[in-house]
């Protein structure tokens, strides 16, 4: 058991690499750190008041989540795109989410469905705020999460897992660039727990390809657009 002066430093430090974890994922879930965009260590040691020790850290942590990649001897940097990449990611994800739903319909309850109306709650009051990105794409995922933790199938939780990080990444640069959408994120996902509830599978595919199918031009066309500007 650490005692003492020990215990204190030791819980300092992790409260102190949790703080900065979140500050770095916020920036790049948020756009402001851009897909391929080194990451300097210097300037977020100035910026947070660190030594960069906790830094290397957090970036490590990062990497095994998929959000950010190391080079030898040029340190670290946002995951990077391309077109193939945005497709292969979307394409995916509608084989993922639509195997998701059809093995947790049958054990979904009201305590569920309350839950996943709490998520869609939550985007309609974070929409529009000027800092509400990286909440809104929390929300999001989160929404969808449910039907992968209920799935009950290790290898699908895995395979969405390998995707999760970079689609928020997607979200974020979406929401940045204000790529223009036909409805508004609480509304799309209202119409697929609608369909969800009445537990009609084709309705539900379709609405969920319809929605992810958008979400993919909407990415591809941001990512066009961060390359023009970069």
């Amino acid at each position: 058991m650490i005692q003492g002066d020990a215990y204190n430093e030791n819980n300092h430090s992790a409260v102190l690499r949790f703080s900065t974890e979140g500050k770095i994922r916020a920036a790049i879930l948020q756009g402001l750190l851009l897909p391929g965009e080194r990451i300097i260590e210097s300037k977020i040691s100035e910026q947070l008041g660190i030594s960069r020790t906790p830094i290397r850290e957090v970036l490590s942590a990062l990497e095994q989540e998929g959000l950010v990649t190391s080079q030898p001897r040029r340190g670290y940097f946002v995951v990077d795109f391309n077109e193939k990449d945005i497709l292969e990611i979307y394409s995916f994800r509608i084989l993922l989410e639509i195997n998701a739903i059809k093995r947790t319909i049958p054990i979904l309850d009201n305590s569920h469905y309350d839950y996943l109306q709490q998520m869609i709650v939550h985007m309609e009051h974070t929409e529009g705020q000027e800092d509400g990105v990286g909440l809104l794409a929390q929300y999001d995922m989160a929404f969808h999460d449910t039907f992968f933790q209920l799935a009950d199938h290790k290898r699908l939780q895995n395979a969405w897992q390998a995707i999760r990080s970079q689609t928020m990444i997607l979200i974020g640069i979406t929401s940045k660039t204000h790529i223009a959408q036909p409805k508004q994120p609480h509304q799309i996902h209202q119409e697929i727990l609608n369909q969800i509830r009445k537990k009609k599978m084709d309705k539900i595919e379709g609405v969920l390809i319809t929605h992810i199918e958008d979400a993919k031009q909407r990415a591809l066309a941001a990512f066009l657009s961060t390359r023009s500007m970069q």
